[in-house]
């Protein structure tokens, strides 16, 4: 919060000195309208094609990975490889396809991901995600 604010004290002083000489008119910075995008509910398999089945602590380390990995797809943060990734930007929608790919580069125990209710979460131009609550469940084979 702390960058956006400095980032927008920024923005608004370089506005003031250089564009408002040009006009009559105040200039007003504000900040993105925050969306919360919701009810992310998904099933993951990690055991399809595995000789041995992962254990119950191997599988809520991978329940809380793909919980993490969601949240970053949106509200960007560090990758797995250490790299910083920008999340989705102003007005990007959430693509429960698109996160399926950035899951999928990110955690190597998935083998398939479904997002239940995977209609696209629509963010008008002047709106930025911000990731809700995600539940993640996990396909348990016998």
């Amino acid at each position: 919060l702390e960058q956006t604010t400095t980032a927008i004290t920024e923005i608004t002083n370089y506005l003031t000195e250089n564009v408002q000489m040009y006009t009559d008119d105040d200039v007003v910075v504000e900040r993105a309208t925050e969306i919360l995008v919701t009810n992310i509910n998904c099933t993951v398999n990690v055991d399809i094609d595995s000789v041995i089945p992962y254990s119950l602590p191997q599988k809520e380390d991978i329940v809380l990975k793909v919980k993490n990995g969601i949240k970053t797809f949106i509200d960007g943060g560090y990758r797995s490889n250490g790299e910083y990734y920008e999340g989705l930007g102003l007005g990007n929608d959430f693509i429960p396809m698109k996160c399926s790919v950035f899951l999928d580069s990110e955690i190597p125990e998935i083998k398939n991901i479904v997002f239940k209710d995977s209609n696209n979460f629509v963010i008008n131009d002047y709106e930025k995600a911000k990731c809700g609550d995600v539940i993640v469940n996990i396909e348990w084979l016998p």
